[in-house]
């Protein structure tokens, strides 16, 4: 795994940025859309949203609170602190979001309640000071942490499947992040979509192209 940092300033604009396009896509979608699948293995549109919201308000909370201690992650290093084992079962992971997720009565209210929680995010950014923060266990500087929403959002966009929507503007830290946990670089005949959802596992490796022993890799 080879290190990678992001600068406060710049995370926090592209922060703001892939926020705004990824509710754009979201809100793109019909109801009935949201039931069907994402490319996250076992997830619904509808549940993809329930976990962003669910995220975005445990980001926020995050956002306000600051710590003395140095940080013990970068922005690789938190991705493959969640590395799951491979006899680590999903299932009632995969259970737990769907339950949660069915408690709205329509599909409108979960994309409505992650409006909201981005709201919260993109105001608690706004104002985040530039010192280490502490989140699930685990000490990022600022940027790092910011920087790891980008990418986290970036992917996400790309797994609503949406063809024809633009490339999330995360692309590139998302791109670069799967590069850092790999220790090399992903293809670059390879587009950013191509690139990231293959390099995960998300979309089958193209023939043709040289697989690096290292993907896929976990985010």
């Amino acid at each position: 795994m080879d290190p990678l940092s992001f600068p406060l300033p710049e995370a926090r604009d592209l922060f703001a940025a892939q926020t705004r396009q990824l509710l754009d896509a979201v809100h793109s979608l019909y109801e009935l859309d949201l039931l069907t699948p994402s490319l996250c293995a076992g997830w619904s549109r509808l549940e993809l949203v329930e976990h962003l919201r669910i995220g975005l308000d445990e980001m926020a909370a995050a956002a306000c609170t600051t710590t003395d201690t140095a940080p013990d992650h970068d922005a690789a290093s938190y991705w493959g602190s969640f590395a799951r084992a491979e006899d680590e079962d999903p299932v009632p992971g995969i259970m737990w979001l769907r339950r949660t997720a069915s408690a709205s009565a329509r599909p409108a209210g979960a994309v409505e309640r992650l409006t909201e929680a981005a709201e919260r995010a993109l105001a608690a950014v706004t104002s985040q000071r530039n010192h280490p923060v502490p989140f699930q266990s685990k000490v990022l500087a600022a940027g790092d942490f910011v920087g790891s929403w980008v990418v986290e959002l970036a992917i996400h966009q790309w797994d609503l499947d949406l063809g024809t929507h633009p490339a999330p503007v995360g692309a590139v830290w998302a791109r670069r992040t799967l590069e850092a946990l790999a220790g090399c670089p992903l293809p670059a005949s390879m587009p950013d979509d191509l690139a990231v959802l293959a390099g995960m596992g998300r979309r089958p490796w193209p023939d043709g192209i040289e697989r690096p022993a290292a993907f896929p890799v976990a985010v």
